[in-house]
């Protein structure tokens, strides 16, 4: 008995010493803080000695107690609550033994309404369809999307979406949709997300895209489809023309690199954008074609040569430009930024383009210019072209001498002075080499076009700034009115407007007509005065053209002139001192060998040549106030010759002409091969311009309108000789 009784004191003592052990402290600072739609932070401070806290919830008026136990901190988060709804929370401490003194005082907190999704994400835009996703909202569904055009203000509705994305079908091609969604929480709902845009791609044949390719002055029969010997191969520019139209007779409205690049922006003739020369700018009060192109909604970027004096690039959303008349490793102006990429310009213009390409936005259509400085003089073709053709007979001209008789003064300046017969083969296989390359690199645009399947919807122009005369009548250059001077390629690719194979010959083409192709192309009324003729219309013969005007402003050694070119007869009338006329039939005399100005036989054919120039000038607007310079025409063979049997054996630098204010010719003889540096300084030896050659006998036409009036020397230097000529510019 005794025993009993002091086991049950001893285990009645033992009791009372644990619940005095589990005396604990109802948790303070309980608070509900970061609510959210379907949940709430809780947090309190530590009970000293506590095991575990338990939280326990309820939507406010209810008696349906919900618990989260063996919380081992003294925070906790409580979730998959009701959006918009009032609970109330409390929290208690509890022993090891599972006990507890009670729970803290209830707080109430309300939850926010039903949040809207975040992250959308358009995704697999095709077409005519796209997947919408976005994230999941807590304790959300189901969700509701809206949508629609851009340029709609109906919404179509998409309910009862079960997760968190929808695709949608049947949307139109080329399009930008607008699109939103919401959630719904139990008895709540999210308000609209912002609205999200996406375009949905467009179709081949919505795909309308435009790529202008532009040579610097590489003539009229630069491919085997307009008079190149048949071991040239060019495939892609050939494609071009193949696949589209050739249109054989091209004439630029001033055929040198300035003049001929502000027509293709502006639309019009020289003597109506100012741009009558190299060295003048063009002003901002013309609308260019590339600008109306991008406020119609191309991406447009440009590559390349835009023109001497012309300025940076304008009207393109994308640009890169090269300095100078420089093949290696040239500083290009990419985008506003300057940087020197390593590489001939010939393999760097393609690599550009194709970043051009790859920047176009999504759903956008493009508009390209890709104007390369190949083959421009000097002429270096890439490492992989440089020994091409060696062993191939040059085109060499049959007319490899001066006019005899009737021929303006100023053909005798040494500017249109051949070199000797070397000089001819050596430019025309470096100008052969060029060219090649750039046809190699022109796949790479067309293969990147031709994979998206858009090459049938873009319209493929390929042309040059102007021609050349390379020995014909024993001249070089450009701008006279001759044939090889003025004559361009122009191929047209767009399979809408020309069959392929399709040869133009009974029509005059010209680049103040791209303007208006464009703007045909692109379905935009041309209300701009371009002056030019859709080349659509001409290829198709809706429209015609059996004359074109041609016009030159002059310089300080060649008179003005403005020229008639039929499809049978040119006549050229120079602004001299004396009545300088030139009549040619290009029938009988394609070649152009003789001046039949004095023949009676085509006196009436002449008046009436001149009669359809001023009416053509009329036309044109052509009002210009023309000095007359001091020429005439030569009835005998006067002109500056080398005399070459003099200089053999000498290496020669000749400056022609000596006084200048816009440009001038530097002739260096090299006869005995060595590597050469060419370089012009002022007479504070300051150097202004440097060109290294090793080619036996070198020539190029150097700009000085930019420099100050003064005494400048050239110098040829060479390993242990150094030669030297003085040039005065005067302005």
């Amino acid at each position: 008995m005794r025993i009993t009784f002091l086991l049950l004191a001893t285990l009645a003592l033992a009791s009372q010493s644990a619940q005095a052990q589990c005396n604990l402290a109802v948790p303070g600072g309980f608070k509900g803080t970061n609510l959210t739609n379907c949940s709430v932070d809780l947090s309190w401070n530590t009970v000293s000695g506590a095991s575990y806290y338990v939280v326990e919830y309820r939507v406010t008026g209810s008696t349906n107690w919900q618990y989260s136990d063996h919380i081992n901190s003294n925070s906790f988060t409580v979730g998959s609550l009701l959006s918009y709804t009032s609970y109330d929370f409390a929290v208690a401490s509890y022993c090891n033994d599972s006990t507890t003194t009670g729970f803290s005082n209830v707080i109430i907190k309300m939850t926010k309404k039903c949040s809207t999704p975040g992250n959308l994400v358009t995704s697999s835009v095709t077409s005519n369809s796209a997947t919408l996703s976005w994230q999941q909202v807590c304790n959300a569904s189901p969700f509701t999307v809206q949508y629609k055009k851009s340029s709609d203000t109906k919404w179509t509705t998409v309910s009862n979406i079960a997760g968190t994305s929808v695709s949608l079908t049947g949307l139109a091609a080329g399009t930008t949709y607008n699109w939103k969604v919401k959630a719904t929480c139990g008895s709540d709902k999210s308000s609209y997300t912002t609205p999200v845009n996406f375009t949905t791609q467009v179709t081949a044949s919505q795909h309308k895209n435009v790529v202008f390719v532009v040579l610097d002055d590489a003539r009229y029969d630069i491919s085997t489809l307009t008079g190149a010997p048949s071991w040239f191969q060019t495939p892609s520019i050939n494609r071009i023309a193949n696949e589209g139209v050739n249109f054989q007779i091209t004439i630029p409205a001033t055929s040198q690199c300035s003049p001929s690049r502000a027509t293709y922006y502006t639309g019009l003739y020289p003597h109506e954008n100012g741009v009558t020369k190299n060295g003048a700018s063009l002003s901002g009060e013309f609308p260019l074609i590339q600008q109306i192109l991008k406020d119609h909604g191309y991406y447009t970027g440009f590559v390349g040569k835009y023109g001497q004096y012309l300025g940076q690039p304008k009207g393109f959303d994308w640009t890169a430009t090269s300095d100078g008349d420089i093949y290696n490793n040239a500083l290009y102006h990419f985008n506003g930024k300057d940087t020197t990429i390593q590489g001939n310009i010939i393999d760097v213009y393609p690599q550009l383009a194709t970043s051009f390409l790859n920047s176009v936005p999504q759903g956008k259509s493009f508009v390209l210019f890709y104007f390369t400085r190949a083959p421009h003089d000097p002429t270096v073709p890439t490492d992989a072209d440089a020994n091409l053709y060696q062993d191939q007979q040059m085109p060499f001209p049959s007319n490899f001498q001066f006019y005899t008789s009737n021929y303006p003064s100023f053909y005798t300046n040494f500017k249109w002075n051949a070199a000797d017969t070397f000089a001819v083969n050596d430019l025309k296989r470096r100008t052969f080499q060029t060219i090649k390359g750039t046809d190699d690199n022109l796949d790479t645009i067309l293969t990147w076009i031709e994979v998206r399947n858009w090459l049938d919807s873009t319209l493929i122009i390929f042309t040059s700034d102007n021609g050349m005369l390379m020995g014909e009548h024993r001249m070089d250059g450009k701008v006279l009115a001759l044939e090889e001077s003025i004559r361009v390629p122009l191929f047209i690719r767009y399979p809408a407007w020309f069959a392929p194979n399709t040869i133009i010959s009974d029509e005059i083409a010209s680049n103040i007509d791209i303007a208006t192709t464009l703007l045909d192309f692109a379905d935009i009324p041309n209300t701009y005065g371009f002056q030019g003729l859709s080349l659509k219309d001409l290829g198709n013969r809706t429209v015609h053209r059996k004359s074109f005007l041609y016009e030159y402003a002059g310089d300080p050694l060649n008179g003005a002139f403005r020229s008639v070119r039929t499809l049978t007869g040119k006549y050229v009338k120079s602004y001299c001192s004396q009545t300088t006329e030139e009549f040619y039939d290009l029938v009988n005399d394609p070649s152009e060998n003789e001046n039949h100005i004095f023949n009676p036989e085509y006196a009436t054919t002449i008046d009436q040549y001149r009669s359809l120039l001023d009416s053509l000038r009329g036309a044109f607007g052509d009002n210009a106030n023309i000095n007359n310079k001091d020429c005439q025409l030569i009835s005998g063979a006067q002109r500056l010759v080398n005399n070459e049997d003099e200089s053999e054996g000498l290496n020669q630098v000749m400056v022609q002409p000596n006084l200048t204010w816009g440009s001038f010719i530097i002739y260096f003889k090299n006869l005995e091969g060595k590597p050469t540096v060419i370089r012009v300084f002022d007479y504070l030896q300051h150097e202004v311009y440097r060109m290294e050659t090793s080619t036996d006998a070198w020539l190029t036409e150097v700009d000085c309108t930019r420099w100050s009036s003064g005494v400048y020397f050239v110098v040829a230097e060479q390993p242990g000789n150094t030669y030297t000529e003085k040039l005065v510019v005067r302005h």
